[in-house]
């Protein structure tokens, strides 16, 4: 029987190594109209085993800035959405400990930067349409969309591997006052890589002193409920 036993072995290895080279793939939608906004993100892998969709339909800012409230559900679902609410205050100490986080890790620009290079975008789509009311006014704003656009895209091209050319689109809508924006990602990233990210990521919370244990108390902050005072 011991043929089996190595076919077995054959078998699971050739199945790890499959996993390891196969794609983690995050697909991300963003779509606003006027004061309507809407975020969809999907995340596939292991072969579409594992599948995620979530929907943010509605972002707003409370009045005076004092939070933000989300509905976020699983894009199947229906019904009224439940709402998130983020207080300025939850928000600036989720900024505090982030800041915690980069500080107590070694080389963290370096980490960040090295970190997005390993994520090619499939496709990156861009339409925007808008109007100002003024035919000229348009025209002009036009000019300011595409710098903006084209700045961005610069930016983005320094971090990240694309695999084709971006498709960006401006349409002026002359007389006419009205807004709407569509932007469409699709990103992959080799198992094997996120393995090898975080891996490198423990490395260099390990060599900064006191790392680990300000990281284990911050994370643990996070899954927490904080406690009214």
């Amino acid at each position: 029987m011991w043929w089996w036993w190595i076919a077995l072995a054959a078998a699971l290895a050739v199945l790890l190594v499959v996993t390891l080279f196969s794609s983690v793939r995050v697909r991300l939608k963003y779509y606003r109209e006027g004061e309507n906004d809407e975020i969809d993100a999907a995340l596939t892998a292991l072969f579409g085993i594992v599948r995620l969709r979530y929907k943010i339909p509605t972002v707003e800012l409370k009045p005076w800035l004092r939070g933000i409230r989300l509905k976020v559900a699983p894009a199947e679902s229906s019904g009224v959405l439940p709402e998130l609410d983020f207080a300025r205050e939850e928000i600036k100490r989720f900024v505090k400990r982030v800041r915690k986080l980069i500080v107590h890790m070694k080389d963290f620009k370096q980490f960040f930067s090295d970190t997005l290079k390993h994520f090619h975008v499939v496709e990156l789509r861009w339409e925007t349409r808008f109007g100002v009311g003024d035919a000229a006014e348009t025209g002009m704003t036009g000019g300011l969309v595409w710098g903006v656009k084209s700045a961005v895209l610069g930016l983005a091209s320094r971090y990240l591997t694309f695999e084709k050319r971006p498709a960006v689109q401006v349409t002026p809508m002359f007389n006419q006052s009205t807004f709407r924006t569509d932007v469409v990602v699709r990103t992959r990233i080799k198992v094997f890589r996120l393995i090898a990210i975080g891996a490198m990521l423990v490395y260099r919370v390990l060599k900064r002193r006191g790392g680990w244990i300000v990281w284990l108390r911050t994370l643990l902050g996070f899954a927490q409920k904080e406690r009214p005072a």
